[in-house]
């Protein structure tokens, strides 16, 4: 089994339609600690079926260039000094897969919160060198670890270095509904309104992205295993 995790249901449910029956696909919810609970749960009920984990969703740019929907293939996942290196042999066949998407390949910078900040976002990318940040994947890549199983994390950019995250976006709730905070932020701030088209254009091109990934590593994945027990 092959086990894809987001923080979101909107970022997996394009792959959803798409999905083979013997990939799980578990939305966690925001944060290190939605992620340790969710997660461990179900490595408790399934760790012997799993053969692959893939921490997938959107994250913002922190280098120039990073257009939304560009996909990121993490190589290390960083968080507060500390990292963990994705294994070699299977970043180079995960690469290979994403070859046709034109993935960038780095690090993914984990943080506690969103960045809003155009300056942040380019101080934490020039700070740390990762290429994007987000808010799950190097605790999903720690559980993965603590679990002795193969981790990947590929990510899919929603807000490009160049353009402020609003402040309303920040304020979702963990279902990604609008939650009383976020409207509060609307109303104080309407010109926020003017976000909304852009930013929901944004996530439907990183979600179908990161469908298309998703496709693609699942079926490189599957090819891999299909060659390994024809040789044994």
């Amino acid at each position: 089994m092959i086990l894809i995790t987001a923080a979101l249901e909107c970022e997996l449910r394009p792959f959803r339609r798409l999905a083979p029956s013997d990939v799980a696909l578990l939305p966690t919810g925001i944060g290190r600690g939605a992620v340790e609970r969710a997660l461990s749960a179900f490595l408790a009920e399934h760790r012997p079926q799993i053969e692959l984990l893939i921490s997938c969703g959107f994250a913002g740019g922190l280098v120039p260039g990073l257009r939304p929907g560009e996909l990121v293939l993490a190589e290390r996942l960083l968080w507060a000094g500390r990292e963990i290196k994705v294994e070699r042999e299977l970043l180079l066949q995960a690469s290979q897969a994403l070859e046709p998407l034109e993935a960038r390949h780095g690090p993914i910078l984990t943080v506690t919160e969103p960045i809003r900040d155009v300056e942040e976002k380019a101080r934490l990318g020039r700070d740390s060198g990762a290429l994007a940040a987000e808010m799950e994947a190097f605790w999903a890549a720690k559980i993965a670890q603590d679990h002795r199983v193969p981790f990947l994390a590929v990510k899919a950019v929603l807000d490009p270095l160049e353009r402020p995250l609003p402040e309303f976006v920040t304020a979702v709730g963990l279902g990604g509904e609008l939650s009383v905070k976020a409207i509060r932020s609307l109303l104080s701030r309407p010109w926020q309104l003017q976000e909304v088209p852009r930013l929901a254009g944004a996530a439907r091109l990183a979600a179908g992205r990161l469908a298309r990934a998703l496709a693609a590593l699942v079926s490189a994945f599957a090819r891999a295993s299909e060659v390994e027990e024809a040789r044994c």
